[in-house]
């Protein structure tokens, strides 16, 4: 399926493989998961995916620059195609299929770059993608989004729990999933726009929290080691190993 769509992306769209890889290999990648999804019923995850970006490098390198196969593979295949979900989402299906349609009748045997392809949703859009291009495409930059620390108080009725979060401030809704020692859930929203904490009320201590729990939403989100917090556990072993690797994602970074 991937080496017949590139009949379009690079054969009916003639971008430079060389210089600007992602534009054959991202959108080739992109409209296989949409095929994929419609014609078998296969359903991609490129959430999941992202966490095979080990080390994001900007999309328009020169095909030999990226720092090895690897780096080339997960950025032009992987990367690139991540970024054109991120696009889908904050668009939509119907007008990420407009801008395609319009990407291909304006540069159709022709030889077009990235700044073509801004151009054209830009154009489709009626908005700017000079900031997104910037971060996503010119840059390195993904999704990080994590859990820094959860402070709890008593009260006379139960307990009063802050949670600090961190990650890119973007308007979106995010769930971040509480899990009590009574065994219940509970999901409490988060926009990283407005607020860098989530403070909530509860009368059972809590044992766990995750941001973006499956089915994840943040598609660029290539850390998921720091989307986890570990309060309390029954099990010392699973406690202590949750504690080392928050530890070592502070350590290194994640």
């Amino acid at each position: 399926m991937h080496e017949i769509v590139h009949q379009y992306f690079y054969g009916l769209v003639a971008s430079n493989e060389f210089e600007e890889a992602w534009l054959d290999e991202g959108f080739t990648s992109y409209i296989e998961d949409k095929i994929m999804a419609d014609a078998f019923e296969y359903q991609p995850a490129p959430a999941v995916e992202a966490a095979s970006v080990f080390v994001p490098e900007p999309l328009v390198l020169e095909g030999w620059k990226y720092g090895s196969s690897y780096a080339y593979q997960s950025n032009v295949y992987v990367r690139g195609k991540l970024v054109l979900h991120e696009i889908e989402r904050l668009i939509g299906w119907q007008k990420m299929q407009v801008a395609l349609r319009e990407y291909v009748r304006r540069f159709m045997y022709r030889h077009p770059t990235t700044t073509d392809w801004q151009t054209t949703l830009e154009d489709v859009t009626g908005q700017s993608w000079r900031s997104f291009f910037d971060a996503y495409i010119y840059s390195d930059f993904m999704q990080d989004y994590s859990i820094e620390a959860v402070a709890t108080e008593a009260t006379e009725t139960g307990w009063t729990s802050r949670v600090e979060l961190a990650g890119p401030v973007e308007e979106r809704k995010l769930v971040l999933q509480v899990t009590f020692d009574d065994g219940s859930k509970r999901d409490l929203s988060w926009n990283p726009a407005t607020d860098n904490k989530v403070t909530f009320e509860h009368d059972s201590p809590v044992r766990s929290l995750q941001l973006d729990p499956v089915p994840y939403k943040v598609i660029l989100d290539h850390v998921r080691a720091n989307n986890n917090y570990q309060v309390r556990s029954s099990n010392w072993l699973a406690s202590w190993l949750s504690h080392l690797l928050q530890l070592f994602s502070q350590l290194l970074g994640w």
